[in-house]
């Protein structure tokens, strides 16, 4: 059986085609593909695709995408559609849901958080073996939790989600809003010999550490994980974490927590 698993972010879209023999990679760029329509464009050229499971960078309840702030939604009920259509198994998760399971098996560990850093800011725990979903599937949603205002918005429409300091999404904001050029490089910002830009990346850095103090506070994991496109550019990030996180954490957690980059390569396929 033919099996198709897809990373869907804010930025790209990545899969991985399982075949009888062979697994075949490709990337693709998120505003440029309706998912719905790829998925139909992939199982044309691969009819033999009896499974298709889905990490989206989003909020998942029930197989149905609630919204996703830095995805245009046109068709929530994707799983239901595309199962009616083509007569498949489809499942769909929260990407960073998925990427904390496959940390909880690489670090063998039943009391993990994921926090990732890409386009924009998600976390995933495991706790006592356990995923956590919350009632409506929304919880752990780290990046919208209210941090500082700010003159623009969030994809979920507030103006103080942490994830407006602390993803790829709102240094691009940062940016816009002070008429700077260039793509939103976290390490150029951070040694530019512009003030303004250093201080768009010292924001950036007092956020994640902010974020990553709450999750080990509220769910007093055995391990923190960092993760993300930010993340795997500047792994100076975790050591920042790892030394400042006792400041940011109730002290007992803090002191127990252990910070590392993830090892694996796409966590969430």
């Amino acid at each position: 059986m033919m099996k198709l698993y897809m990373d869907v972010g804010g930025t790209t879209i990545r899969t991985e085609l399982h075949t009888y023999d062979t697994v075949v990679h490709e990337t693709y760029v998120s505003c440029d593909h309706e998912l719905y329509d790829l998925i139909g464009s992939l199982l044309k050229r691969y009819p033999g695709i009896l499974f298709i499971g889905i990490a989206y960078a989003g909020m998942i309840h029930h197989g149905c995408i609630i919204t996703a702030p830095n995805i245009e939604v046109k068709i929530h009920d994707l799983k239901q559609k595309t199962e009616q259509l083509y007569g498949i198994r489809v499942e769909i998760e929260n990407d960073v849901n998925c990427a904390v399971l496959a940390e909880a098996h690489d670090h063998t560990s039943g009391d993990i958080v994921a926090l990732y850093v890409g386009t924009g800011l998600g976390c995933g725990v495991v706790s006592d073996g356990r995923l956590l979903h919350g009632h409506d599937s929304l919880a752990a949603e780290i990046g919208h939790i209210p941090y500082k205002s700010t003159p623009f918005h969030c994809g979920c429409g507030k103006d103080n989600c942490i994830e407006l300091y602390a993803s790829g999404s709102g240094l691009l904001k940062w940016k816009q809003y002070h008429n700077l050029k260039g793509q939103p490089d976290l390490s150029q910002l951070r040694h530019s010999d512009k003030q303004i830009e250093r201080d768009i990346a010292e924001r950036f850095e007092k956020a994640l550490l902010s974020a990553a103090g709450t999750m080990v506070t509220l769910f007093n994991p055995e391990t923190l994980v960092l993760g993300g496109g930010i993340v795997s550019a500047n792994p100076y990030l975790v050591e920042i974490v790892t030394e400042q996180i006792q400041a940011y954490a109730l002290p007992e957690a803090a002191k127990r927590v252990t910070v590392v980059q993830t090892r694996l390569k796409d966590a969430p396929l």
